[in-house]
């Protein structure tokens, strides 16, 4: 039961993360590296991206318990595997797209 708790914990702080990033724009929550290169015109869409894929990865985390005790298992990790997968897809795709590469080696 601890474990439930504390995967929907992290699960709510990710969304939140990815609210602060996303919505409220706060590019400084993630590294200086990782938006070295983005453009100024171009930092809101990253934002955006950047923090929908960490809400992406936190609602993973936040379901997982909950599917958990719907189906009375323990042991069934999809949906931590389809916001985990699907958000670092995005993460990804957000960071090479704006900021030129995945290691900002320009």
């Amino acid at each position: 039961m601890i474990s439930f708790l504390l995967c929907a914990l992290v699960g709510f702080c990710f969304i939140v993360l990815g609210y602060w990033i996303g919505i409220r724009g706060k590019i400084t929550l993630l590294h200086s590296y990782h938006y070295a290169h983005v453009k100024e015109q171009d930092k809101r869409a990253y934002t955006r991206v950047m923090g929908a894929a960490v809400a992406l990865i936190g609602l993973g985390l936040l379901l997982m318990p909950v599917v958990n005790l719907l189906l009375h298992t323990h042991d069934n990790c999809i949906t931590l595997l389809f916001g985990f997968v699907f958000g670092f897809a995005l993460l990804l795709y957000g960071q090479y797209k704006y900021n030129g590469s995945i290691f900002s080696l320009k």
